[in-house]
């Protein structure tokens, strides 16, 4: 995994890990509250010298052995016996097992001297066991050698008596921190599974890898009423969304150095995945470089590009392929509210979409609007549940597809891939919808733009207009005025 897609995992299980961490760490921390615990030493020198035994000056084998046996009255000084007899005498309520764990005795390196520590919930107490243990060990040393020359005056000689036990820190934080840790380690685990099994478009590195296909632009939500408060290429030209779909143009005239690009279908694989919203605003970016753009609402079933571009819905595609033949095209567009777009909507509802857009009337109408615009962009139903999509390929250049990112399903996105190259029609690539975009120093300069210019402003220099005025009664079909029709459109419409 790369840098980017840690990050891109942390976004997005951030708040599971944080909440099973602070879970997990309140109960390790609550858990761990004990009494508290106090911890004497007393430090101990082996005596091996025997009574009546001569001293001589030591050496390095007499190092060595004092040093083993050391290590052996480390262990015998924690023996049953030992144990049973400290009980005995200081009257405790516990066994002797119980008593062992409470004492730790080490060898301090290479010498022979011992280290007995005793870890006990009195502090009193701790200083009297191992005390007690002392004594008793040299009462018994003896018997617990097993060895009729183990008399010794002396076995273990007391360095430094233990005094009343030091209180121990608390365990309850380093308890609360390792639940804590366990905690955010369960959580990452299980984001990590959950994306391992889940088939969803998340970025477009997915996209690319999984599905073979170039993401054109990445869009994040656009935060707007529902409508025309999407159009942000219109209303808030100077923002990174806007420059998304303004990469989305770039990448469409590139495609055309090759092969000229006159109609383009926008399709997705699901409904409600922003294609219409990603055609409209699409559309806007175009018509801002001078090309006249003619944007058609070919979703007959669900038509939503009218309220995109608050126009009314009596005239559009289906009057416009139900026309007599001396009805001129112009009839059935509207000006789209920024300059060189123009609109046709859906129209009225019909019972027969297929059958409509199946006719050759659709292919003898794209070929005048072609006259009329330099780039015709059509808004289709989703791909994977009508034909209608299909239909419209057959008499267009390229095909654009839209995924909504952490809901369009991978395989969904592939049959939707397969169906348009098996279909012959070029695939231009994705442009992947909602997507988590990371704050950038392009999105801190688009910032400090919008702050110096005002979004009225912007609005003024786009010269988008309000809902245009209707002629006739009953909403009858607009009015082109010479100013809103191209040249070629009005050479048609004279």
């Amino acid at each position: 995994m790369e840098l980017k897609q840690y990050v891109t995992f942390l976004q997005r299980w951030w708040l599971l890990i944080v909440l099973c961490a602070g879970v997990l760490g309140i109960f390790g921390y609550v858990f761990g509250q004990e009494a508290p615990k106090y911890v004497s030493s007393t430090t101990l020198m082996v005596n091996s010298s025997r009574a009546g035994a001569t001293r001589a000056l030591p050496n390095f084998d007499t190092i060595r052995t004092s040093a083993a046996l050391a290590q052996t009255y480390a262990e015998l000084l924690t023996t049953r016996p030992v144990m049973q007899r400290v009980i005995e005498t200081l009257e405790l309520e516990m066994s002797p097992e119980a008593l062992r764990s409470r004492i730790d005795v080490t060898s301090l390196n290479d010498t022979d001297l011992l280290l007995l520590e005793v870890t006990d919930t009195n502090r009193q107490q701790s200083a009297a066991i191992a005390n007690e243990v002392v004594e008793v060990f040299n009462a018994q040393a003896g018997d617990l050698l097993s060895n009729p020359y183990a008399f010794v005056i002396e076995t273990v000689r007391v360095i430094e008596l233990a005094q009343p036990g030091k209180q121990l820190p608390s365990e309850a934080p380093r308890s609360g921190i390792l639940a804590a840790v366990v905690g955010a380690l369960l959580a990452a685990a299980i984001g990590f599974l959950r994306d391992f099994f889940d088939d969803r478009v998340r970025s477009s590195a997915v996209i690319e890898s999984l599905a073979g296909l170039p993401t054109l632009a990445e869009i994040p939500n656009i935060k707007g009423e529902p409508g025309a408060g999407k159009l942000v290429t219109a209303l808030d030209m100077q923002s990174p969304i806007a420059e998304s779909y303004r990469m989305v143009r770039a990448h469409l005239d590139a495609a055309e150095i090759n092969q000229p690009i006159r109609a383009i279908v926008v399709t997705s694989a699901e409904p409600l995945e922003g294609k219409s919203t990603t055609t409209a605003n699409l559309a806007v970016a175009l018509a801002q470089t001078g090309k006249r753009v003619v944007v058609v609402d070919a979703d007959l079933r669900r038509p939503t590009l009218h309220t995109i571009f608050q126009r009314t819905n009596t005239r559009g595609l289906v009057t416009a392929l139900q026309r007599s033949s001396n009805e001129s095209i112009a009839d059935h567009l509207a000006p789209g509210g920024v300059e060189n777009l123009h609109l046709m909507s859906s129209g009225p509802s019909t019972s027969n979409p297929t059958e409509l857009l199946g006719t050759q009337r659709l292919s003898m109408l794209i070929e005048e609007l072609k006259t009329q615009a330099d780039l015709i962009l059509f808004d289709s139903p989703a791909l994977l549940h009508v034909v209608d999509p299909m239909l419209l390929m057959r008499a267009c250049d390229a095909a654009l597809l839209v995924a909504h990112a952490n809901t369009t399903r991978i395989d969904a996105l592939i049959k939707s891939r397969d169906q348009i190259v098996q279909s012959g029609t070029r695939l231009l690539g994705v442009v992947l919808n909602q997507a988590t975009l990371f704050r950038s120093k392009q999105t801190a300069y688009y910032g400090g733009i919008l702050s110096a210019q005002k979004q009225p402003q912007m609005q003024k220099s786009q010269g988008l207009q309000q809902p245009f005025a209707q002629n006739g009664s009953n909403g009858g079909s607009p009015s082109l005025g010479a100013s809103d029709v191209p040249e070629s459109a009005r050479t048609i419409s004279e």
